[in-house]
């Protein structure tokens, strides 16, 4: 989580303000985030249907609930302040 926690810290989110994580992966964005600026604050989204359960999941046994988005479902609560995105290589 330390280069998360520095990647945020650089955004200079602070506590109250709002996030949009995309590409939830294993929530570690997300959760560092609601430790920031709280679970109402943070939206994560996710196109892989698997990736956002287990996520969702992930995050709620680390008491954190933030809105977690994935195909089929839309957040409310835009715009964000904070843009957090990540990339991987394809395979191939």
């Amino acid at each position: 989580m330390g280069v998360t926690a520095v990647l945020l810290r650089q955004l200079g989110l602070l506590p109250g303000q709002r996030m949009l994580d995309i590409g939830t992966g294993a929530g570690v964005t997300a959760a560092t985030a609601c430790h920031v600026c709280g679970d109402a604050g943070v939206v994560t989204l996710d196109r892989d249907p698997h990736v956002v359960a287990a996520a969702r999941d992930r995050l709620a046994a680390l008491g954190y609930a933030p809105t977690v988005v994935g195909p089929g479902n839309c957040p409310h609560r835009a715009p964000q302040r904070q843009l957090g995105a990540r990339a991987r290589p394809s395979r191939g």
